[in-house]
């Protein structure tokens, strides 16, 4: 097996419920529910052999931190072969050994050399071992940091919003990651008179019991004694959402597609285009669409780009050679070229116009590559970057990969071919970079492109086709694609569902190397700290193929092993994990362990254990209350006479009497995307740390809304988190998912880490 992957067996317990395995009587596919653990933290748990006991290494210390690697030293044990060296992101004082600790490597002198960049603070613990075993830990050391990728991240500006409620008007504004560093005060305004002053420990949220309707309220921030100017004046509004009108488009027919039908906005990303510190909303339109299954021409895809206002800044037109779905169009928009203005990134092909009504391949005539099933499986492919103030496009290449025989996708009605996904990930640990791929099912193919002087760049390409460790790659991909630093080397990685693609291209690991029944196409996948006993990030999955030994797993982001494990016999269509129960530690995740139409829900701490068999809806999460725990988004519908919408709502999970409580209801916005009930987007998109959330209304245009609960939980905006922007970025990708950051969020505020990241911001129109 390649270095690269440190598989370590993993091991199945079948135990009463304690904190390492779990039994579940009546499981679907199982006499017994299983979680798996590594056996690496089985072996950990061991007693010492023998009869004197290993004495512990001392004197442990950094004897040098560069900003690549850090080295370690410690005086040697009697007795001992060789050191076993622990890292983990968080000094657990409460745990015992080296529990909350994972194995960074062994030697047999009294100095490691650990050899990952220095960006975020560690700390290490050394065991002495001998052939009878291995001795307690020595005390901790902390390794600091040593370097600072400065990843480039967006100017914003104060994010102010004042909402009328019964009991006054609400106000809250936007920490910036700078700020959130430098301890900064805050004064709030209404119509010029100071009337709140926030402490550098104090959220920045106030409700203004005197504040009325016609009120206007700014905001300045106070950095140590340096005053600086007020943001821009904002007006009320007369309740918790904004509704930005749009300008819908017309109905598209020809003589393939005859049928009566109205756009709606659907998936939406949001941007900074004109580099003014606010974001603007990229809105895809659905008119008449198709599952990749399913025969049948589509309307065209339209995609805008609007201002709050509602002003309309372009409309790109895809042309009818670009087929209308959930799997064709995984548009990405960032900032890649770091000029402080937003790009935009999708496929395109033969009659694509961009937003000045030119066509992308600069000829007029279009040839239709419909054929009699309404698939376009001919013709030119191409990748097109967008500018994203002007809708112009800047530059067009061929898509790679191009899609070749159809057949050799899995089947020759062009179903496999065309599964897309995208997604922006910091591959450099400091610059944006696009993500394509084409396929998962059979094949799949990951390209990354980076943006230099308006011009598409390919940094590399993975292909399951190509033999050797990318074979791996080979039927691992999901519904979705996102990106994250799991290896803790400061470079996000892509996880392609069940594989995990490494900064440079190269396969880091994937589970269908535990075995036949492991891995496999997923539909929904996690990716945070959720395990506050286990350094670095958390994957979690379900998959759909069956039967397999661990079709619902939580697994170690860095190498693949799974935390824990639960044989499935049928799809699981749908997971989640989030902090939703403050009796446990770290994140809780659910999943619906079902066999055929027999339900069998679950909710499970972060070791696995299953802690109750009724579950909150395994679809979107959202911080929205005052607690640092997270809350359930999703719909309400019917599919009596075809799939028709009711609700949308925000709902709190009663850790007590296992239900749902409705927090939010709205029945005049409607979800997206069917029966799978995405808001348009979430995201922090104004207003303190916690998430906004877009739904469409019945006119064609988009509510957001907002919370006005108030917190006293302090943070910058989620934004200013690289692995939170880059997923708020391609949440639209696929299936949709709500964006997770890089750190823990959750009841267990003692643990939470707070990483503040050092930005770059790119140079704009910073006027307030």
């Amino acid at each position: 097996m390649r270095g690269k992957w440190r598989r370590r067996p993993a091991v199945f317990f079948g135990a009463a419920l304690t904190a390492s395995a779990v039994i579940a009587a009546g499981f679907p596919g199982t006499a017994a529910g299983q979680s798996a653990v590594s056996a690496e933290r089985a072996q950990e748990a061991e007693e010492i052999q023998g009869e004197e006991k290993l004495q512990s290494p001392t004197s442990l210390k950094v004897r040098r931190l560069t900003k690549d690697s850090t080295t370690l030293q410690w005086e040697a044990s009697d007795g001992a072969l060789e050191y076993w060296i622990y890292w983990s992101d968080r000094n657990r004082t409460d745990l015992e050994g080296t529990e909350g600790y994972a194995l960074a490597g062994k030697t047999k002198a009294t100095t490691f050399v650990y050899e990952k960049p220095t960006h975020m603070e560690r700390y290490f613990k050394v065991v002495a071992v001998d052939e009878n075993g291995k001795s307690a830990p020595s005390e901790a050391v902390l390794a600091g940091i040593q370097k600072n990728f400065k990843p480039q991240a967006e100017y914003l500006d104060r994010g102010l919003t004042a909402v009328l409620t019964e009991q006054g008007v609400f106000a809250s504004w936007r920490i910036t990651a700078d700020e959130y560093a430098a301890g900064a005060a805050y004064e709030l305004y209404r119509d010029g008179c100071l009337i709140a002053q926030v402490s550098a420990g104090e959220n920045s949220n106030y409700l203004d019991k005197e504040g009325t309707a016609d009120a206007s309220y700014t905001v300045r921030a106070v950095t140590g004694e340096i005053e600086q100017p007020p943001c821009r004046p904002v007006k009320v509004w007369s309740d918790q959402y904004l509704e930005v009108k749009l300008q819908k488009p017309e109905p598209y027919h020809d003589e393939k597609v005859t049928q009566e039908y109205e756009y709606t906005p659907n998936d939406t990303l949001t941007a900074d285009a004109d580099g003014d510190g606010q974001y603007e909303l990229f809105v895809m339109w659905d008119g008449l669409s198709q599952d990749n299954s399913k025969d049948g021409c589509t309307a065209p895809v339209y995609i805008d780009c609007y201002k709050l206002d509602g002003t309309l800044l372009w409309r790109v037109d895809l042309g009818i050679n670009i087929r209308a779905g959930a799997h064709y169009t995984q548009f990405q928009v960032y900032d890649f070229d770091g000029d402080g203005k937003a790009e935009m990134i999708c496929k395109t092909a033969d009659g694509t116009r961009d937003g000045a009504g030119k066509p992308i391949d600069g000829t007029e005539q279009v040839t239709d590559y419909r054929n009699e099933t309404g698939r376009i499986l001919s013709g030119p492919e191409y990748l097109t970057l967008f500018d994203g103030e002007t809708g112009i496009a800047l530059d067009t290449v061929d898509y790679d990969p191009q899609r070749g025989e159809v057949a050799s996708w899995g089947d020759s009605y062009g179903n496999r071919v065309d599964r897309f996904l995208g997604c922006v990930a910091y591959l450099d640990g400091t610059h944006p970079s696009a993500v394509f791929s084409r396929g998962y099912y059979t094949r799949a193919v990951i390209c990354a492109y980076d943006v230099s002087e308006d011009k598409l760049v390919q940094r590399w390409k993975i292909d399951s086709d190509d033999g050797g460790e990318n074979r791996f790659l080979y039927n691992q991909g999901a519904h979705t694609m996102t990106a994250a630093d799991v290896d803790n080397d400061g470079c996000q990685e892509v996880i392609f569902g069940s594989a995990t693609v490494d900064h440079d291209g190269t396969l880091l690991y994937s589970l269908s190397e535990h075995g036949e029944k492991h891995g496999g196409h997923g539909d929904a996948e996690r990716v945070g700290d959720f395990n506050l006993r286990h350094p670095g990030l958390e994957i979690f999955m379900v998959h759909e193929n069956k039967p397999l030994d661990a079709g619902i797993e939580m697994h170690d982001g860095d190498d693949g092993n799974y935390v824990f494990s639960f044989p499935t016999t049928a799809d699981i269509g749908r997971g989640a994990a989030a902090d939703i129960d403050p009796r446990y530690e770290g994140a809780e995740s659910w999943a619906n362990n079902k066999s055929g139409s027999q339900a069998a829900p679950m909710v499970v701490s972060q070791d696995g254990t299953v802690i109750s068999h009724a579950m909150p809806v395994a679809n979107h999460t959202i911080w929205w209350d005052g607690d640092l725990g997270r809350e359930i988004l999703d719909h309400t519908f019917t599919n009596d006479n075809g799939f028709e919408p009711r609700s949308v709502y925000i709902s709190k999970w009663d850790w007590e009497k296992e239900e749902e409580v409705r927090l939010l209801e709205k029945t005049d916005v409607y979800s997206i995307n069917g029966t799978k009930g995405n808001p348009c987007f979430q995201a922090d998109i104004f207003g303190d740390w916690r998430e906004e959330a877009a739904w469409r209304t019945p006119e064609g245009n988009i509510g957001i809304y907002t919370t006005t609960d108030l917190s006293s939980c302090r943070l910058y905006t989620l934004m200013h988190d690289i692995q939170y922007r880059t997923q708020a970025a391609s949440e639209a990708t696929g299936y949709n998912q709500s964006p997770t950051p890089s750190f823990y969020i959750g009841f267990d505020q003692e643990l939470m880490k707070i990483p503040v990241p050092t930005l770059s911001i790119p140079s704009a129109d910073k006027g307030e």
